[in-house]
């Protein structure tokens, strides 16, 4: 299992979208660990994103691990709108079991583009 997802497809500020992945042991089985976080920042300057930093989103694992979950408008909020024609979030997603023994971790990459410079219809 890739411990990273690079979504290509453009995601657009304020909207929410649908992130979603699987939790695996070493032989392949879906799990549901004993704790699930989930890290929002931007990707060139490190800045948290709507307080997301290593919030519980363990209701959004299930018994199989399958994790999925959507993002509220403020989670694609610009971190420079002003400047910035599109910019890089990143999700990190860990996780423990085995007692807090054991961790895992699963990162996943998006572009989100700025309201400001879509083009008008």
């Amino acid at each position: 299992m890739s411990n990273r997802t690079v979504l290509t497809e453009l995601q657009y500020e304020g909207t929410t979208p649908y992130l979603e992945f699987d939790i695996e042991s070493e032989l392949d089985v879906g799990f549901k660990p004993e704790t699930l976080h989930l890290t929002l920042f931007d990707a060139k300057s490190g800045t948290i994103i709507n307080s997301r930093n290593n919030v519980s989103v363990i209701d959004s694992c299930d018994s199989n691990g399958h994790v999925a979950m959507w993002l509220e408008a403020e989670d694609l909020a610009m971190s420079d709108p002003v400047t910035n024609r599109t910019e890089t979030r990143r999700a990190l997603f860990r996780w423990t079991w085995a007692a807090g023994a054991r961790v895992g971790a699963h990162e996943i990459e998006f572009p989100i583009m700025n309201h400001l410079f879509l083009p008008v219809i």
